[in-house]
């Protein structure tokens, strides 16, 4: 079964990752660096935790950001689309060819 996570979601019993956090919310307010993240590891360490607790980041709060959800079976389409509507709420995406080239 998957599941989909959301950035709102909060932990009510969050211990640990301050270290990370800061680090992370650091390296995300760095104009020199990419701003994308990808957090893999196995399953039940806290990944959607400790990046739920970076997007929420009132250091962070000024940024355009977006949430996303990568599944074994997901489909680029749906999660480029999903970031694009996160990031401009007045963007249609009515043929993902027109912006990729590709079907």
């Amino acid at each position: 079964m998957l599941t989909q996570t959301y950035a709102h979601e909060v932990e009510p019993h969050f211990v640990g990752m301050e270290e990370d956090i800061k680090i992370l919310v650091s390296k995300m307010k760095d104009e020199k660096r990419q701003r994308i993240v990808k957090i893999c590891e196995m399953g039940g360490l806290g990944k959607t935790t400790l990046a739920r607790k970076v997007y929420n980041h009132t250091n962070l709060q000024s940024y355009s950001r977006a949430w996303v959800c990568i599944t074994q079976q997901f489909q680029p389409k749906a999660v480029f689309s999903d970031m694009l509507k996160q990031l401009d709420s007045n963007v249609k995406i009515d043929n993902f060819e027109m912006i990729t080239g590709k079907a």
